[in-house]
C-alpha cells in the first residue's frame, strides 16, 4: 500500500509542477513576439496581417470551447491553447501599434480585452 501512496504522490507533484508554467506564460508569450515583425509592412499589409490574426484567434476561442465542453476540459483548454492564444494577443496588439505609429487610415480594430 505505501508503494501506490508514493506514486500517487509523485504523480500529483508531477501535475502540479507542470501546471506551474501556466501561470508565468501569460506575460512571457507577449514579450516573445518579435517587435520588428511588422516594421516593414504597409498599412493594407497590417490590415491583411490582423485579419489573419484574428482569424486564427476566432479559431482557438472555438477551439477552446469545445475543449471546455469535455471532462477536464478546461486543464486540456490551458494546455493546449492557452500560450498560442496569448501569444495571437501579443501579435494583434503589435499589429495594432505598428500601424498606430505608421498612422494608417482607417486603424486597424483594437484588440479586445481577454
Amino acid at each position: 500500500m505505501d508503494g501506490r501512496l508514493v506514486r500517487l504522490c509523485f504523480g500529483v507533484l508531477g501535475l502540479a509542477l507542470s501546471l506551474l508554467p501556466i501561470g508565468c506564460a501569460s506575460q512571457l508569450d507577449a514579450a516573445l513576439v518579435d517587435p520588428a515583425k511588422y516594421d516593414y509592412h504597409n498599412c493594407v499589409q497590417l490590415a491583411g496581417a490582423m485579419k489573419g490574426a484574428e482569424s486564427r484567434q476566432q479559431e482557438l476561442v472555438d477551439l477552446k470551447t469545445r475543449a471546455e465542453k469535455s471532462t477536464a476540459g478546461g486543464v486540456v483548454s490551458a494546455l493546449t491553447y492557452g500560450a498560442e492564444y496569448r501569444s495571437i494577443q501579443g501579435e494583434m496588439q503589435l499589429i495594432e501599434d505598428v500601424a498606430k505609429r505608421k498612422q494608417c487610415e482607417p486603424p486597424v480594430k483594437p484588440v479586445p480585452p481577454i
